[in-house]
């Protein structure tokens, strides 16, 4: 089954917050913009991370790695 546009940026953007969760400094998530996500060509993704501390860049790295290619398909 070919996925159409909007599951896939569903997907990836759930895998990239999934990925966020992880990480033992971040307390709150947000977005902008209401519950749905943007259409194609409408719109980018604004996502707030609220942490009790600014991890540190290797446990960043390590949390958009396993997001995969989610932020490649989103952002490439």
């Amino acid at each position: 089954m070919v996925k159409n546009y909007k599951e896939v940026l569903y997907d990836n953007y759930s895998m990239l917050i999934k990925s966020i969760c992880e990480i033992n400094e971040v307390l709150s998530i947000g977005k902008c913009g209401g519950e749905e996500l943007p259409e194609k060509n409408e719109s980018d993704i604004d996502v707030f991370v609220l942490c009790s501390k600014i991890p540190d860049a290797r446990t960043r790295k390590i949390a958009i790695n396993k997001s995969g290619i989610a932020v490649s398909m989103i952002f490439g």
